[in-house]
């Protein structure tokens, strides 16, 4: 059984694209799993036990690896009855040393979008869709209140957006990827957001062959949403996706972030926009 994970962005059309791989009938597909979680709080749990323990450090990663690995094969048995187990979280990102470490051979898809549109989605969700109250205290987390006078407000929103662990985490985990050259970089497939909406049918045949598993016609004009309760993710956890699915390109236009501010991203993240969006005027700012 061939062990994948889908993880990436917030806003990136994870849910969308999790729910296509699961029309294949090889695939079957554990959306939004708890499974990274229970690893990463068992990973955390040994720390404590290393202090009391009369086990050597060898023997102890021993036992941990195999009691891991055994629950993940356990996991694996009693989901999937296909060749291919899909397992999306974005919580992966928090640790992908420890899954390597467990699972070598995994496959991980790893979904992008210009940091732009993230943040123009987030906004919309905010202000044009929102029925909650404003996020203020999150976006504006000024330690008085004369503190706003001097500062531009769109760029400390975007500075908050940037630091929530949903987004924070995964960009985070990416540059260490890149940076620190891990070996297991090739067991990666990424995808733009922006390849899936213009093009879904190639970038899913592409994720197939990655894989190594045959491939599929999917059927864009009737995708069935997965129940999906994400309220808790509110205000900007909507995970709704229409059921048809219809190529459109992409403008790269974003209204809800003023120009000035958008200059600014591209500055801040130069590395992530030369490394999945290398040699396009569409980023240049």
């Amino acid at each position: 059984m061939k062990f994948v994970t889908l993880a990436g962005l917030p806003r990136s059309g994870s849910t969308l694209l999790g729910n296509l791989l699961q029309q294949h009938p090889d695939m079957t597909v554990e959306m939004d799993s708890c499974l990274s979680i229970i690893l990463t709080n068992i990973s955390q749990h040994s720390e404590k036990v290393y202090t009391e323990t009369q086990r050597t450090m060898k023997e102890m990663k021993i036992l941990y690896q195999d009691f891991m690995r055994a629950g993940i094969s356990s996991w694996l048995e009693n989901l999937c009855d296909t060749n291919v187990y899909v397992d999306k979280d974005r919580s992966w990102a928090v640790d992908f040393d420890l899954l390597f470490n467990l699972v070598p051979t995994t496959k991980v898809v790893f979904i992008v979008r210009d940091l732009r549109g993230i943040i123009s989605s987030m906004e919309k969700l905010e202000t044009e869709n929102r029925i909650m109250g404003p996020s203020t205290p999150e976006l504006y987390p000024f330690e008085s209140r004369e503190d706003y006078h001097q500062v531009d407000l769109m760029d400390r929103r975007i500075e908050s957006y940037m630091q929530m662990d949903m987004i924070y985490t995964p960009l985070f985990a990416l540059k260490e990827i890149l940076d620190c050259e891990r070996k297991y970089l090739k067991n990666f497939k990424f995808v733009r957001y922006e390849d899936l909406m213009e093009d879904p049918q190639k970038v899913l045949s592409d994720i197939y062959n990655f894989i190594g598993a045959d491939d599929y016609k999917n059927d864009l004009n009737d995708v069935k949403q997965r129940p999906h309760h994400d309220a808790i993710y509110a205000p900007w956890g909507d995970h709704t996706i229409r059921p048809k699915v219809v190529s459109k390109k992409e403008t790269y236009e974003f209204p809800l972030i003023k120009r000035k501010s958008q200059h600014k991203i591209l500055r801040d993240y130069s590395w992530y926009y030369q490394y999945f969006y290398p040699n396009s005027k569409k980023y240049e700012s």
